[in-house]
């Protein structure tokens, strides 16, 4: 039970991290959203899936932040 709501803590600090950066440069993370279901059919396990997910938007915040003077 324990670990559940760490997990779920983790998964919201994550999102708000990646998520709050790209909205303020005008440009949403849910656009990578079809992006990382692609990674979940092709990897196959939900771990690996979140990761890359996690990965991917994280790269896509940080172009953002570099571009986007």
């Amino acid at each position: 039970m324990i670990r559940t709501i760490i997990y779920i803590l983790v998964r919201f600090i994550l999102f708000f991290l990646i998520t709050i950066p790209s909205l303020v440069y005008g440009i949403s993370a849910w656009l990578l959203v079809p992006i990382g279901w692609l990674i979940r059919l092709s990897i196959g396990r939900p771990v690996f899936s979140y990761l890359t997910g996690v990965i991917v938007l994280k790269l896509d915040t940080i172009f953002l932040l570099l571009i986007v003077p």
